[in-house]
């Protein structure tokens, strides 16, 4: 009975011996360089310091700081990451990352896609198995890719025929906003000039539409811009609801009054 006592008392040590030896998971992660890789890594760098590893979810957040180079155009990026133990071994790659449209795009959001030189915002990626692989991890790399072909310059100035003619589209759908925001105050005013308030509105909603469906083919600035015009549409828009039958003097240019109809 003794003897099987020292047996279990043994047992029990080495199991404890065990568990204490396991590697736990990270409180923290650091970066092991500050340095991006990849296509558009040029334009960022990591800020150094420790971030917290997630405990709920895969999600793991961290700063990037813009540098002084400027943007140029690309439709589609991709975020990659190596994460390392503490002797530089990698516990987990995703180093070629697939590309993503930029407007479905959520960990790298349009204020750091805008940021300006020195200016600091948030990102986040995904941690694939999560958390299982990550014990003993110290260190992580970040690598950003987007489909910047291999004539691209990072350059502000440069711009292509294809972002030209994408910036006269979005010129042109926000004069049709402008022109059906200068009718519906009109109205509002007491000339009701429907028709051309209607038709600015169409043609205003046909070309959202054409531009809605070619996201993909613009850059980061023109999505930006096209959301705050979308934005805009839709709070003239609202001006509609406020406009009351008893504020109309004229329609389409004919004074109600002269009708005998006020």
């Amino acid at each position: 009975m003794k003897k099987l006592g020292i047996i279990l008392s043994v047992s029990t040590l080495l199991t404890l011996s065990l568990v204490s030896c396991k590697e736990k998971q990270p409180e923290t992660l650091r970066p092991v360089t500050t340095e991006i890789d990849g296509t558009l890594g040029a334009l960022y760098e990591l800020v150094e310091e420790d971030y917290k590893f997630p405990e709920h979810s895969n999600e793991f957040e961290f700063k990037v700081k813009r540098n002084e180079l400027e943007g140029h155009s690309y439709s589609k990026i991709g975020v990659g990451y190596e994460v390392y133990d503490k002797n530089g071994k990698v516990l987990v790659s995703e180093m070629h990352p697939s590309l993503e449209d930029i407007s479905s795009w959520a960990p790298i959001p349009f204020d750091v896609m805008e940021l300006k030189s020195g200016e600091i915002g948030t990102m986040s990626i995904r941690l694939k198995d999560w958390p299982d692989k990550y014990a003993g991890a110290k260190t992580f790399k970040l690598i950003l890719e987007s489909n910047i072909n291999e004539e691209s310059t990072i350059n502000a100035n440069s711009s292509s025929s294809s972002d030209n003619d994408w910036d006269a589209l979005l010129d042109d759908y926000e004069a049709l906003v402008n022109e059906y925001d200068k009718f519906l105050t009109e109205m509002k005013s007491g000339n009701m000039d429907s028709q051309s308030a209607m038709n600015a509105l169409a043609e205003a909603q046909a070309m959202q539409e054409k531009l809605d469906g070619s996201k993909s083919e613009m850059n980061s600035k023109q999505i930006k811009r096209l959301g705050k015009i979308v934005t805009k549409l839709t709070k003239i828009a609202a001006k509609s609801a406020t406009i009351k039958t008893n504020d109309i003097k004229s329609v389409n240019g004919v004074n109600l009054k002269d009708l005998g109809l006020q």
